[in-house]
């Protein structure tokens, strides 16, 4: 039997050029704060955290004839903050809310079996990563970031993450659109 090397796997939403315009017009206006701007090929919303499989292939064939039957959704992002804890900042992303997203993964979790975890679901978007002793640097330290961006939702992506030393970068494996109701 030939030894197959796990991938780092996730599933996520991808997201628009609408909604990637959006981030860059973002971005554009705080050049000068000291992070690493996610790149653009790389935005998108986490629905199950990463976990590593040896069997990408099953794992896609099997969502692709589960019965997730959902229908197209919207995602609204409301406010742009320092995360994932505001006392300890790593991190500058886009929150959201959501009910698809809440339904979408429910049904996946109990597809691949896995529990629940124990903090809250929070719908975000990674826009930048910095280490937290960068902080003190910042030209501000609270962000005033309300926004209204939309975002409609018809299929979600099966990921693979890729750690470098420079940071993750991620690779689609399969885009499975919605079933039908």
């Amino acid at each position: 039997m030939q030894y197959k090397k796990k991938k780092r796997i996730f599933v996520a939403l991808g997201i628009s050029k609408g909604l990637i315009k959006k981030i860059q017009a973002w971005r554009e206006a705080r050049h000068d704060f000291p992070v690493r701007w996610i790149s653009d090929k790389d935005l998108h919303i986490t629905i199950i955290s990463p976990w590593y499989s040896g069997r990408v292939e099953r794992v896609i064939e099997k969502v692709k004839y589960a019965n997730i039957a959902l229908e197209p959704f919207s995602v609204q992002f409301k406010k742009i903050s320092f995360g994932p804890k505001p006392e300890h900042p790593r991190l500058i992303w886009a929150e959201g809310e959501s009910s698809g997203t809440v339904v979408l993964e429910n049904q996946l979790k109990r597809l691949f079996r896995k529990r629940k975890e124990k903090r809250d679901f929070l719908l975000h978007l990674t826009i930048a990563r910095f280490a937290p002793n960068d902080f003190p640097s910042f030209p501000v330290k609270k962000l005033n970031g309300n926004i209204n961006w939309k975002e409609r939702i018809n299929s979600f992506l099966i990921m693979e993450s890729h750690l470098r030393r420079s940071g993750a970068a991620y690779e689609i494996l399969s885009k499975i659109p919605f079933k039908r109701k």
